[in-house]
C-alpha cells in the first residue's frame, strides 16, 4: 500500500493561514438560517475569508443572481 497527499499552493490544507480564501467555501442553502438573504450569507463568507464586501457585489453582478 502506498500513500500520497494533496497540496494546495504547495502546502497541506491545515497549514494554510486562511484556507477558505484559497480553496473557497461551500454555501449550502439547507444549512443557512432561513431569515438570511443570499447576499447576507455571501457577506458573512466574505468577512470570514477577508475577501471584502465589494467582492460580494462583484460576484453577484458577474453571476446575475440579483437584479
Amino acid at each position: 500500500m502506498s500513500s500520497c497527499e494533496a497540496l494546495v499552493l504547495g502546502r497541506r490544507y491545515a497549514e494554510l493561514p486562511n484556507p477558505s480564501r484559497h480553496v473557497g467555501v461551500m454555501l449550502d442553502a439547507a444549512a443557512q438560517h432561513p431569515g438570511r438573504t443570499g447576499r447576507e450569507v455571501l457577506q458573512l463568507s466574505a468577512t470570514i475569508t477577508d475577501a471584502g464586501r465589494a467582492r460580494v457585489d462583484e460576484m453577484l453582478e458577474l453571476d446575475a443572481v440579483c437584479p
